[in-house]
Parts: structure tokens; C-alpha cells; sequence
């Protein structure tokens, strides 16, 4: 795992979970053409109701690819999440599962969108309804780097 100072389609983004017993420190996204194409549609959906009197997010049924821990094998994401709340990471999909995930099943995993124009995404533990959240990342940051690639037919 590398943690890229340019765009990859993989991030890892700063997470927390309200437990007692179970930890979570950050999240892992896959962003292939899909998740920019919906995220860009979700941020012009909120765009026509952000005005309205005490609106805070527009939420859609959506998923990390997982929560995790931080251990030996991921010192240096930890370091950059000191720094920055997201990173991009260049990493192989079978080096993720290496990675400890959180005790618990994260279950009804939603994607919001503020009204700032970031996201962030929202779970429960599957039998405890704990939250599990990560921090804020900025749509438009996300969609500006990919979106000369989206090719639409």
C-alpha cells in the first residue's frame, strides 16, 4: 500500500465508531465510474433543495467497501490521517484483506450528502446499532478529478 499523492481510484477515509468495546479508524472506497457518476448526480440533487429552511443532507443506500482498524501493516495510512481527514491510496485488492476490520458486522451503511457539498457515510452495528461514521470529503474535489474520464454514450 502507497499512499498517492495523485488521484487513484481508491481512498481510505478517516472513520469512528460510537462503541465502548469495538474501534474503527477509518474506511476504505473504491470510486470507479459508477460511484463518480452517482456522486456527481446525488451533489445536483441536493443543489435543488439546499436552500430550503433547516435542510442538513440528502442520504442514499450506499456502502464503503469496509471499516478498519489501524495496525502493523498500515502505519503509514495512520500517519496520513493525522495530516488529512482522506487520502488516495494505491493498494491491491488482496493487501485489503489483510487489513483487521471492526468486531462487529456494519450493517444499513448509507452515503450522506451535505449541504456543504461534501460526503461522508454512516453505518450500525448489525446487533448493537452502534454508528460507525467517517469524516467529510468534498464531492466536487472527487469529481474534478475524475470526471474527464466518465465517457457517456
Amino acid at each position: 500500500m502507497k499512499i498517492s499523492a495523485t488521484p487513484t481510484k481508491t481512498i481510505a477515509i478517516a472513520a469512528r465508531i460510537q462503541s465502548e468495546w469495538d474501534t474503527v479508524d477509518f474506511a476504505i472506497v473504491h470510486m470507479g465510474d459508477g460511484f463518480i457518476t452517482e456522486l456527481k448526480e446525488r451533489l445536483a440533487a441536493m443543489q435543488l433543495v439546499k436552500h430550503l429552511n433547516n435542510f442538513s443532507t440528502l442520504t442514499f443506500w450506499d456502502s464503503t467497501d469496509g471499516y478498519y482498524c489501524f495496525g502493523d501493516t498500515t502505519a503509514d495510512l495512520e500517519a496520513a490521517l493525522q495530516v488529512s481527514e482522506w487520502v488516495y491510496l494505491d493498494i491491491p485488492d488482496n493487501e485489503i484483506d489483510g487489513f483487521t476490520q471492526a468486531e462487529q458486522r456494519i450493517d444499513s451503511d448509507a452515503l450522506r450528502i451535505r449541504s456543504d457539498g461534501s460526503f461522508c457515510f454512516v453505518g450500525y452495528g448489525k446487533h448493537t446499532s452502534e454508528e460507525v461514521w467517517t469524516s467529510d470529503v468534498p464531492c466536487q474535489v472527487i469529481i474534478d478529478q475524475y470526471e474527464p474520464e466518465i465517457v457517456t454514450a
